[in-house]
């Protein structure tokens, strides 16, 4: 296989179909990756509401470490597609694709200027950096490894020792969020270190 076809393969990555061209997806697929919108989301959670504007019940009887969290995509469809393709290859091209996008749905949402970037750990293996390292580099600001995963249920995340957050503005990242709790419990942990704000923002979400 030659390296256009490993970056651009011939077939769509989502739904597979020949293409007389090379490139990841084609133009009915493409025309499915849009960012979600923030009506009808939560202002807080960003989960699905029935109105236009506002705050779910949940995050209105219940304080949360995060100032506000976003999503780019849902969990399904040819956004999903990119990111378990980068997840399987780590191929840099598609960080930072994904990166990009993360960046666009920053400015859409109107997130504030950030301190610097951070994201969720998984217990061994840690691909998705590569993700957080293409961000930080677009918002020109440091990507910190700052939680730790432990192998006991509660606490789910610690912070790393010598690890400074006192009045930063922290960013932080996730790439599938099938649910909020795993995110909030990071949040939670970074939270004891004394940030200044915290936003969050996932790559897919349902």
């Amino acid at each position: 296989m030659i390296l256009v076809d490993a970056l651009y393969p011939p077939r769509c990555l989502h739904c597979m179909q020949e293409m007389g061209k090379h490139a990841r997806l084609c133009s009915h697929c493409l025309f499915q990756f849009t960012l979600i919108a923030p009506e009808g989301r939560c202002e807080k959670c960003f989960s699905s509401i029935s109105t236009l504007h506002g705050t779910c019940k949940p995050c209105r009887e219940k304080r949360h470490a995060m100032r506000k969290l976003g999503a780019c995509f849902e969990s399904y469809g040819p956004a999903s597609t990119l990111l378990h393709t980068f997840l399987r290859s780590g191929h840099p091209h598609l960080a930072r694709e994904i990166a990009s996008l993360i960046v666009l749905q920053l400015d859409s949402l109107q997130f504030p200027d950030f301190d610097a970037v951070t994201m969720i750990p998984n217990l061994l293996f840690n691909p998705q950096y590569a993700i957080g390292r293409e961000v930080a580099k677009l918002l020109s600001i440091p990507f910190l490894l700052t939680l730790r995963k432990e192998v006991r249920a509660d606490p789910l995340f610690t912070l790393k020792r010598n690890c400074n957050l006192i009045h930063k503005k922290l960013f932080l990242l996730h790439t599938r969020m099938t649910t909020r709790q795993i995110i909030r419990q990071a949040a939670d942990a970074l939270s004891r270190g004394w940030p200044q704000t915290l936003y969050g923002m996932t790559f897919c979400a349902t």
